[in-house]
């Protein structure tokens, strides 16, 4: 995981791998983490899962301080 808040907008809704790429993980921790109720995902119209950019920053700081 990356060792900076990652620089996006609240509001921003990033895809799975733009959100690993900011976060500086795997999809599969991406996962994990979701399970674990770091972050949550939502659904956008084609169906694809998206996650906001505030949820990236609280994830990043609920992991950056376990």
């Amino acid at each position: 995981m990356t060792t900076t808040c990652p620089t996006v907008k609240d509001y921003d809704l990033l895809p799975v791998m733009k959100t690993c790429r900011a976060l500086e993980i795997c999809r599969t921790t991406l996962a994990k983490y979701e399970s674990l109720g770091y972050i949550r995902s939502r659904v956008n119209q084609m169906g694809r899962k998206v996650y906001e950019g505030r949820e990236i920053k609280r994830c990043f700081h609920a992991v950056a301080n376990s």
